[in-house]
């Protein structure tokens, strides 16, 4: 093969594919974006180009550059992805974004504020978790310690980084590892064992110091039918806590209705697992499932939150099912989403 640099790719790509060229370019050379946007003159190894070459005629052929890269960032942050989970979409960070926000302007647990008569979160669960997209973005904005420690451990008296003590803190939280305590125990659940294995891989990526329990269920089956979760890890138990009292439950779950496989684009129809796609003539079989599973393990006195992804046109059915099913004492959000 004749040398190709960077620079004479670059002045090739049509505007229109210049954002996933750069992608795939980068991927096929090893390093980031930045990198080969300062770098015009490198020239391109032969295996670099064929791997570059190969990478075009899969997009050629509609498959997403996410699976062709096994990434994708989300909340800023790069989730290995396979065809066994649905690409996280950035209208999806609305749903971080507005949990955060819950969590963030209500009570915390006793160790971090004391009593309140406002029982706060004690419960975080994902349901249909996927590559775990949702659960860990949360679960490291609102962890008290959210990083992989240094070589040689966390020192006593060493100050947290910004994302473990929340945004526009004026002084650094000094913690001892020893008594760290979480805030919340979280759990992600997929019904399907390829999924969670990617979750799984994701959250060993990106907060492995984060306890998460990984459930294979059929949304709340698991709480439906009383199955004890897997024990964590020596050293990875959260918090004791007397139950899950008041949880805060998040959905990506399919919404599209079955009859839009008409009018979707190849490169989802395709590649994406339509599983996490399409929900019955309505879109909305799952959350109708999901929302019935509620109402049949929610105890007297236990807060139940639930915010989900939707489309616009089902806000108003979804908030009627669950306002026919839930009590005043049980909130209900339901983020809609404009394509």
């Amino acid at each position: 093969m004749s040398s190709i640099t960077i620079q004479s790719l670059l002045q090739s790509f049509h505007l229109l594919d210049h954002l996933d060229n750069e992608v795939l370019l980068a991927w096929a050379i090893g390093k980031d974006r930045t990198w080969v946007l300062t770098h015009p003159e490198y020239a391109l190894t032969e295996s670099e180009q064929k791997k570059y070459s190969d990478a075009l005629k899969r997009k050629e052929n509609h498959e997403p550059v996410a699976y062709i890269t096994g990434e994708k960032e989300f909340y800023g942050l790069p989730f290995y992805v396979t065809r066994d989970v649905l690409i996280p979409r950035p209208e999806t960070e609305l749903l971080v974004d507005k949990a955060i926000e819950y969590l963030t302007t209500s009570p915390l647990p006793s160790p971090y504020k004391g009593e309140r008569d406002i029982q706060p979160i004690d419960t975080i669960i994902d349901i249909g978790t996927g590559s775990g997209n949702i659960i860990l973005s949360v679960a490291l904005k609102t962890s008290p310690l959210s990083f992989r420690p240094p070589s040689g451990g966390l020192q006593t008296g060493q100050a947290l980084p910004s994302p473990c003590k929340g945004e526009g803190d004026a002084a650094p939280l000094l913690l001892n590892k020893e008594e760290v305590g979480w805030r919340y125990t979280f759990i992600a659940t997929d019904i399907s064992p390829a999924a969670l294995a990617i979750a799984q891989k994701n959250h060993e990526r990106l907060c492995p110091d984060i306890p998460i329990q990984f459930i294979e269920s059929d949304l709340l089956n698991f709480l439906v039918h009383k199955t004890s979760p897997p024990a964590l890890p020596a050293g990875m138990q959260p918090s004791p806590k007397e139950g899950m009292t008041n949880i805060l439950i998040l959905a990506n779950l399919p919404y599209l209705p079955t009859s839009d496989k008409r009018q979707i684009t190849k490169n989802i129809l395709n590649y994406e697992p339509h599983t996490a796609l399409f929900s019955g003539k309505d879109g909305i079989n799952h959350y109708r499932r999901l929302i019935k599973q509620i109402e049949t393990i929610k105890k007297p006195g236990q807060t139940i939150t639930l915010i989900i992804e939707s489309n616009p046109n089902q806000h108003q059915k979804l908030k009627q099912l669950a306002d026919s099913s839930f009590n005043v004492t049980t909130p209900f959000i339901s983020i809609t989403v404009f394509k």
